[in-house]
């Protein structure tokens, strides 16, 4: 729905999970978004989830950069909202994969980083390739207000500087 409520002036919008931690300044001018309705990460596990469901490429909903006009250019919500998923082990994702199969960008790891994929060095948590994440994301199941995980300390951090910090502990 939310490209739909913005006004006219909006170029993009910014979706992203409950479930995340910006680490770093995001910085999307670089994505011209003009061919593709949104652009996201390609999904850490996309080799497997796309030949399964006859997709070219698998991506993670949990963060995406979206083109407003486009968006309703191709009557998205429309589509989106009778369109029935062939697999629902993945909730939107299915259906946002399915809808735009092909209608998407690929945009660097940086950006919707995997917490238990997570390096911590001298220097803060790193991905694999030694770059700092922009946004740290927890997927699956376990969450760092649940257990104790990889990035845990980090969202912990940024709780205990929040004014509402009591009523969390």
């Amino acid at each position: 729905l939310i490209p739909d409520e913005l006004s006219e002036r909006f170029k993009y919008a910014l979706y992203l999970d409950a479930d995340i931690i910006i680490n770093d300044q995001l910085d999307f001018d670089s994505h011209a978004l003009n061919n593709h309705t949104i652009a996201a990460i390609k999904d850490s596990i996309s080799d497997v989830l796309a030949p399964k469901r006859n997709l070219p490429a698998y991506f993670n909903a949990g963060i995406m950069l979206i083109n407003v006009s486009r968006w309703r250019q191709k009557d998205s919500l429309s589509k989106l909202l009778v369109h029935k998923p062939a697999f629902t082990l993945f909730a939107e994702q299915e259906l946002l994969n399915e809808v735009f199969e092909g209608d998407w960008q690929e945009i660097d790891s940086r950006f919707n980083y995997p917490a238990n994929k997570l390096l911590l060095t001298m220097n803060g948590y790193k991905m694999k390739n030694g770059g700092r994440p922009a946004i740290i994301h927890y997927l699956g199941g376990i969450k760092p207000w649940k257990l104790w995980v990889r990035g845990s300390f980090l969202y912990w951090n940024f709780i205990w500087q929040t004014p509402n910090k009591w009523r969390i502990l």
